[in-house]
């Protein structure tokens, strides 16, 4: 296990483990035929809807987040102590239809995108943040922040044309 963002190396917690547990599940296969076991592709729908709950709730309540990651090479990850920005999709025609989450870490002062469907666990954390001061620290971009949120704007919580100045508390 790789671990990032200040992660001990005594591994993720029970409840991320058991998440990653559902994920892999997710991605076997039923028969050896090549479909997708319907009951584990419903776990992983419910669990993917789960952490786009929590990072949504870590948002408007301007918490840090620790997410558990699986990238490609397979290798959990945990970024912790990260700020939640949003969860959307692409901006270029290839990844228009994916969603990922994104974050800012303060400690390596760049953003994070993570692919939705990779990742494990989000957990929110006791840490607060102040959203104008990070917008600061977001070396080389200004930042147009949708926060905070409506909860009932969507799945992306965007208040649509507003940015973080104009949304409404």
């Amino acid at each position: 296990m790789q671990v990032a963002e200040g992660a001990s190396k005594s591994g993720i917690s029970k409840t991320a483990s058991k998440s990653a547990a559902a994920t892999g599940a997710a991605q076997g296969k039923e028969g050896g035929k090549g479909k997708i076991d319907p009951q584990a592709r419903a776990q992983k729908r419910a669990l993917t809807a789960q952490n786009v709950k929590t990072f949504h709730e870590a948002i408007k309540q301007q918490r840090r987040v620790s997410v558990y990651y699986r990238p490609v090479s397979g290798k959990m990850r945990k970024y912790g102590n990260i700020v939640p920005i949003d969860v959307k999709g692409g901006s270029s025609p290839q990844t228009k239809r994916t969603r990922y989450i994104w974050a800012f870490s303060e400690k390596s002062s760049h953003p994070l995108c993570m692919r939705l469907n990779r990742v494990v666990k989000v957990e929110k954390g006791d840490e607060s943040f102040e959203p104008k001061i990070i917008a600061k620290r977001w070396k080389g971009k200004k930042v147009a922040w949708n926060l905070p949120r409506d909860p009932e704007a969507g799945w992306n919580g965007r208040q649509p044309g507003k940015t973080v100045g104009q949304q409404e508390s």
